[in-house]
């Protein structure tokens, strides 16, 4: 009927998706913190993206705190989500 598969790998990919885009406001939040000029002098452009992400880590820290607890808690204990497919090296 369904192809289960797809939509494991769907939601895969989600999980993964929203996991990379955590660690980016933490991470441009933090580096922020540490060298506000490093990130205050591109505002602009491509570099800019890490400068907003650092904004909206910074204004919206509880919110984002919470996402990454619940990412966590996730992570640990919900083993259908973070299961990764099996790699031998004989696949290679």
């Amino acid at each position: 009927m369904w192809n289960t598969s797809y939509y494991q790998h769907e939601t895969r990919q989600e999980y993964s998706l929203l996991t990379v885009i955590l660690l980016l406001l933490c991470t441009c939040a933090y580096i922020r913190s540490l060298a506000p000029s490093l990130l205050d002098r591109n505002k602009a452009g491509f570099l800019g993206i890490f400068w907003k992400c650092a904004r909206i880590g910074e204004r919206k820290s509880p919110y984002v705190a919470a996402c990454c607890t619940m990412m966590a808690f996730s992570i640990l204990f919900v083993k259908e989500l973070g299961k990764m497919p099996e790699f031998s090296y004989h696949q290679i």
